[in-house]
């Protein structure tokens, strides 16, 4: 059996549910003029316990069209198929349920016929047909209770219970009919189930994809500005406030440049990697250019604790990096702003710690420019 071409586009939802759902109709149609075929033949049978009754003719003609209805079942729309099947267990459904009442399988054939409107069209279409199903029986019940239906001619009921070809019968349409059409239900609704795992995970998969970093894990800017953002606010009803940190990484491009882009792609990596492991679970570091890095530390009540924090970011990132067993030398430039004590715009603080950390580049690499107090007044 040939695979599916990776290349090709893959099928829409919707398209899969309309085929399952053509599937398990074909499949009931089917199991229906098996029951017509059988079932028909042992209606007539019963003649034996109850007497020739007029509705068994009804069932042969139900019979021979549940068995059409199969046979040019692969000719007909879908919707003129579906609706010939409900019809079907319409007619079978108040027949039995007015000449026997309950001694019928009546009310099972309207019940199903909800089941099957709710799984192969639409909600609409089951509530429908069961509350007509529901009206039916009670209009019904209420024509026995009050005398105005009689089984005619009147069936001995410990014979009818006793007779093989009711107990026949009742298995072929009340038993295996129900179990193929509950076993496609399962299979429909299994179907449904996982489509929509394969939905969430797709979403989930779109939304990974859009706010980290394919190459590095690190998220991308527009989720660091939304978090940034929600910090801002968060601080204003409290003491609290949020730091960032601006990473620049030195010697990155004559790296890159001697050794190729996947040396460099390999350093963005365990840069990253190596910060997270400097980081608290609730912090974040974005990549915001090919590498420059901005970390968010939130919680922060003085600048004291985000030197710190940079201190640790310079120790973890700067150990020895190899490639290939080439020994690479990369170093950080950093700059840090907070909004403790200050208004400023995540665009402000962003700045802020950008102009740092060029001061942190044309210094040397210091961390002494990393800890001095922040001139808000540049930003």
């Amino acid at each position: 059996m040939l695979e599916k071409d990776p290349l090709s586009e893959p099928t829409a939802p919707q398209l899969v549910i309309e085929n399952a759902k053509q599937q398990a109709l074909n499949q009931i149609v089917f199991c229906l003029a098996v029951v017509g075929a059988i079932g028909g033949p042992l209606s007539v049978a019963r003649t034996v316990v109850t007497g020739w009754q007029a509705i068994y003719a009804l069932h042969i003609v139900i019979s021979i069209g549940a068995i059409l209805l199969w046979v040019f079942s692969g000719k007909l729309p879908y919707r003129i198929k579906f609706w010939s099947l409900i019809s079907v267990m319409w007619c079978v459904g108040v027949a039995g349920l007015v000449k026997y009442g309950m001694l019928g399988a009546g009310s099972w054939w309207l019940a199903s016929s909800a089941l099957l409107g709710g799984m192969l069209a639409s909600r609409h279409i089951g509530l429908l047909l069961a509350s007509g199903a529901i009206v039916v029986t009670t209009l019904v019940a209420y024509c026995y209770t009050s005398g105005i239906f009689a089984l005619r001619p009147a069936i001995e009921v410990s014979d009818y219970m006793h007779s093989p070809i009711t107990w026949a019968t009742y298995l072929v349409s009340v038993v295996w009919l129900p179990m193929i059409i509950f076993t496609s239900f399962s299979r429909f609704s299994g179907l449904i189930t996982s489509l929509a795992n394969e939905t969430a995970a797709a979403q989930a998969e779109l939304y990974r994809m859009a706010s980290v970093d394919t190459l590095t894990g690190a998220v991308r800017p527009h989720i660091l500005q939304a978090r940034l953002e929600y910090e801002l606010l968060k601080g204003k009803r409290s003491q609290a406030g949020v730091g960032v940190i601006f990473i620049d990484l030195d010697n990155f491009k004559p790296i890159n440049d001697t050794y190729g882009h996947a040396a460099g792609d390999a350093i963005l990596v365990e840069v990253v990697r190596r910060a997270r492991g400097a980081l608290r679970e609730e912090d974040i570091i974005a990549r915001i250019g090919g590498d420059e890095f901005i970390v968010a530390i939130t919680g922060v009540t003085t600048e004291e604790p985000l030197a710190k924090v940079a201190e640790k970011l310079k120790r973890a990132v700067e150990q020895v990096f190899y490639y290939q067993g080439r020994k690479l030398d990369i170093g950080l430039s950093l700059g840090m702003a907070s909004s403790v004590g200050n208004d400023l715009s995540v665009e402000q603080l962003i700045s802020a710690a950008d102009q740092r950390m060029y001061r942190d580049k044309r210094g040397g690499r210091t961390l002494a420019s990393v800890q001095t107090p922040l001139n808000h007044g540049a930003a």
